[in-house]
């Protein structure tokens, strides 16, 4: 480990230069010392020019760009594994650091370096305090709620990179899988604070969202329970929480047809493994309403 890298910005990319160059201007633009972050990407895009587009960036000589072969989110843990900071942490490849974020991660790591707990960074989504600290696994996975299905907060000290090789990884929640599994005990850390804009991608998808969170997501979250890592109702308490999350999903795709691209097929199927008829008649029935009402506001406007 380069000990003088308190933290690892990894960013695993399929090769969208017009998000990632952004991004680096983001980072580069905080002025902070380039001796105390290095920026890891990995690139999986097909015909990718990403590695010449950032070589105005070279310069800082804390830049490591990485063809990679491995597909979809797994190439999240490829930038893991080359990272040499104490602290490394996952940044979405559309997620622009606001002004003082990474002041505020560097600080952030600065104070836990010696106790080094698991620590997820929730950038202010959650209507928690800016610091929340639990002290065992099943509060940490209930504070979290979903939002642990979101690769942008997770983040690992260097020590825990051993663990890496030895996870089972789930091939649409890598991360996921890093967050639950890269410790089977710890002290755990929410960090709570703005720290990012994340820039929206109209064409994103490629997959099933209903059965990507509504099935492959809440298996991960029922594995929990049955291995006892989790209760119960830390478990409903997810699911519950989850329905808001198919709510906005299904009126985007179903009812308001954006062009996002994800794959919508099965969805009564897919929703009605975890939850019942009558909840998927309740998620269809308020986004109809919601369009209706909508519909009938820019009328009368």
């Amino acid at each position: 480990m380069n000990e003088d890298k308190l933290i690892s910005l990894c960013i695993p990319t399929n090769g969208k230069v017009e998000f990632v160059l952004p991004v680096l201007e983001s980072i580069y633009s905080q002025g902070v010392d380039d001796k105390l972050f290095e920026v890891i990407i990995t690139d999986n895009g097909k015909d990718s020019v990403l590695g010449e587009s950032i070589d105005g960036f070279k310069s800082h000589g804390n830049i490591f760009y990485y063809k990679s072969d491995l597909s979809g989110f797994v190439n999240q843990v490829d930038s893991f594994k080359r990272s040499n900071g104490l602290f490394i942490k996952m940044l979405n490849h559309r997620a622009k650091l606001i002004d003082g974020a990474l002041v505020d991660l560097i600080a952030l790591v600065e104070k836990y370096k010696e106790s080094q707990p698991c620590i997820y960074c929730s950038d202010g989504v959650l209507s928690k305090p800016e610091l929340v600290e639990c002290d065992n696994f099943d509060s940490f996975v209930k504070e979290l709620s979903y939002f642990s299905s979101w690769s942008a907060g997770v983040g690992i000290w260097a020590k825990d990179k051993l663990m890496l090789d030895k996870i089972t990884y789930n091939q649409m929640f890598p991360h996921a899988s890093i967050l639950f599994e890269i410790r089977q005990e710890s002290d755990y850390v929410i960090w709570n604070k703005k720290f990012m804009d994340m820039e929206d991608d109209p064409t994103k998808g490629g997959y099933n969202i209903f059965h990507t969170f509504a099935v492959v997501y809440l298996d991960i979250i029922k594995d929990l329970e049955n291995r006892k890592r989790i209760s119960n109702q830390t478990f409903v308490s997810i699911k519950n929480d989850l329905r808001r999350f198919l709510i906005e999903w299904y009126y985007n795709l179903c009812v308001a047809k954006t062009q996002y691209r994800f794959e919508t097929t099965d969805k009564y199927k897919n929703i009605t493994i975890y939850y019942s008829t009558l909840d998927y008649l309740y998620i269809a029935g308020v986004c109809y309403y919601r369009h209706l009402r909508d519909n009938i506001k820019n009328i009368f406007k």
